[in-house]
């Protein structure tokens, strides 16, 4: 008789258990706001932009209702300080976030407010507008810069720039001279200022460029940090090699520059001071240069394809012979390299710490990389040990390099052609029976279950859940335990 009780008492902890797998399972995967969307996009504050079924465009909030919803015509929103920027047929306009309009379709360039203020061109002028709609500087300038800490760049006419102030009154000018791209000295540069948010830092300067092709930087003040003397380098941005119509600025990284100096390369600190001058790429112009990261900044010899790509230190000196066939920069303290067709990973010193096994990898993030074996795709840490399996479908490719992106400790990747998500440390986290998945932001994520329908579910806590279910497993065990001590017959 005690056998039979045992019998069933294993059993009932054993389905009772398995009831509470199963719904925390269901849990991680339920959709929060439901897939009835065409389309959805990640949420941006409080907000995310949405298609519906018919194509409209529209914004809902994090319950899923619609709070704004757009003609058929129109092609795009974006959220920008308390009001929703609108294009509808390539002109833009503002709506409140009730999406009543306060602005018609009006402006020819896509903005968004900096100090409540945003640049906007129309009728081949640029000027200012506040949030109202109400324009607060005139549009009578050649160009301009969004407003960065009360202060903005204008170019008057053609060589001749000035800084202004939130009332349009002029602080410096520059006679001679454009004023152009905003970057900080993060590295972070915008390239189109006009089409984006700008920084929100006080370490902003402006580029400046003289009518003899000189370069030099001043603060938001006007005040000159390095007079303009410095001419292009010769390469642009991307490591490419620049012709001479192609204006690309020199950018700082971790504090260093590449510049020309009587059009030979050389490498200047924040203050304008030559700290290199490159006299061993002198005589070999068909280079290609990056910038620094991790201390090292990868170079390229493209006109003797057998030397290859290698890395300069900060005094100009070369740390790493150009003896690869590629290279990524550095990231975690490796740069990704090719040998003999496959990758690996070297240090600083140039020695490997991932000998060359792969097909194809990314570079480093948070300590862990994906790398490709057998057509297959896992994450490796920075000793080369496999953090997953190699089981995954192919990566994003972007620019010659696999993208790697960790949003809110997730990582979205692919099996046997369903989407799912992983964390930091390899764990699947949602089932992968998705035919789309998007980025983590503000503790939701869209997804689809068809690819026609999308929705958001929740970015899930792999170790919360974890306890969650062993507190609710030892929970389950302590109500069997209770009634059998009060069932089981006395012996």
């Amino acid at each position: 008789m005690r056998v039979k009780w045992k019998l069933s008492i294993a059993a009932c902890i054993v389905l009772l258990i398995g009831m509470a797998t199963t719904s925390n399972a269901a849990e991680q995967n339920e959709f929060v706001i439901e897939p009835i969307f065409k389309y959805a996009f990640s949420f941006d504050g409080d907000f995310a932009e949405i298609t519906d079924k018919s194509g409209k465009w529209g914004l809902i909030d994090k319950t899923g209702k619609v709070i704004v919803s757009l003609e058929q015509d129109s092609r795009s929103l974006h959220v920008s300080e308390d009001t929703i920027i609108v294009e509808t047929d390539y002109l833009w306009g503002i709506l409140d976030r009730k999406g009543n309009e306060i602005v018609k379709p009006i402006y020819e360039n896509r903005f968004s407010f900096n100090d409540g203020i945003a640049a906007v061109y129309k009728d081949y002028k640029w000027g200012y507008i506040d949030t109202k709609g109400n324009i607060v500087i005139e549009l009578q300038y050649e160009n301009a810069s969004p407003f960065v800490n009360g202060h903005a760049v204008v170019e008057l006419e053609e060589y001749q720039s000035a800084i202004i102030n939130l009332k349009g009154e002029i602080i410096k000018k520059f006679a001679g001279a454009q004023a152009t791209n905003l970057f900080t000295t993060e590295q972070e540069l915008y390239e189109n200022y006009n089409m984006g948010d700008a920084p929100k830092t006080e370490e902003v300067y402006f580029w400046t460029v003289n009518k003899l092709n000189k370069w030099g930087i001043v603060n938001l003040n006007g005040d000159v940090i390095i007079p303009p003397t410095y001419e292009n380098p010769s390469y642009n941005l991307k490591g490419q090699l620049a012709d001479d119509d192609n204006w690309e600025q020199y950018r700082f990284s971790e504090g260093i520059a590449v510049v020309g100096v009587e059009w030979k390369r050389s490498l200047i600190n924040l203050n304008g001071e030559v700290i290199a001058n490159l006299n061993q790429f002198d005589d070999d112009p068909m280079i290609t240069l990056s910038h620094f990261q991790g201390g090292m900044l990868g170079y390229c010899v493209v006109e003797n394809l057998n030397k290859g790509c290698g890395f300069i230190d900060k005094s100009g000196k070369v740390a790493i012979e150009p003896k690869y066939e590629q290279a990524y920069s550095f990231s975690d303290g490796l740069a990704a390299v090719i040998v003999n067709s496959q990758w690996g990973f070297i240090n600083t010193k140039g020695a490997f710490v991932i000998k060359p096994q792969y097909e194809a990898v990314s570079r480093f993030s948070d300590g862990i990389a994906w790398a490709q074996k057998d057509g297959l795709w896992g994450l490796i840490d920075t000793k080369g040990q496999a953090v997953t399996d190699f089981i995954y479908d192919s990566q994003q490719y972007y620019g010659e390099v696999y993208q790697f992106h960790i949003s809110e400790g997730t990582i979205r990747a692919s099996k046997n052609g369903q989407f799912g998500l992983l964390d930091t440390e390899g764990n699947e986290i949602t089932e992968f029976k998705y035919a789309g998945i998007g980025y983590a932001s503000n503790g939701m994520i869209p997804a689809s279950l068809d690819g026609e329908k999308w929705g958001y579910i929740v970015v899930p806590d792999a170790g919360a859940k974890e306890e969650r279910k062993n507190t609710r497993d030892i929970d389950l065990i302590d109500i069997v335990m209770k009634i059998i001590l009060n069932r089981v017959p006395a012996s």
